[in-house]
């Protein structure tokens, strides 16, 4: 899928930019892209991190120190469901404008 150019470019969105901001360009048009792009690399750090502790620290004969490895686990796992949400929003954004623009195709065939 190619956000930039069927999400961020599309009239649709521009139209709610200009809304929001009340036509005023602030410098963030494309933060949507750039938070998913920030989400998914925090994302991998954070998966390779609880990947080296599982390994590491489960192995450690101190019990609260056990502890580390499963609380790293449940934060990836919080850290997934974020990066779902972003997705999520996105997907459900594209859907609407690529239904609209159906529509108004079909409209426009039928006249």
């Amino acid at each position: 899928m190619r956000l930039k150019d069927d999400i961020y470019m599309h009239a649709e969105y521009k139209k709610r930019y200009k809304e929001q901001y009340k036509g005023q360009y602030n410098g963030n048009y494309y933060q949507g892209l750039k938070d998913i792009g920030y989400l998914l690399v925090v994302s991998v750090i954070y998966s390779f991190i609880t990947s080296v502790a599982q390994v590491t620290l489960g192995f450690c004969s101190v019990f609260w120190v056990k502890l580390i490895a499963p609380a790293l686990a449940s934060g990836m796992l919080m850290l997934v469901i974020i990066d779902w949400l972003f997705v999520y929003l996105n997907l459900k954004d594209w859907f609407f404008f690529i239904e609209k623009d159906i529509e108004i195709k079909l409209k426009n065939e039928g006249e």
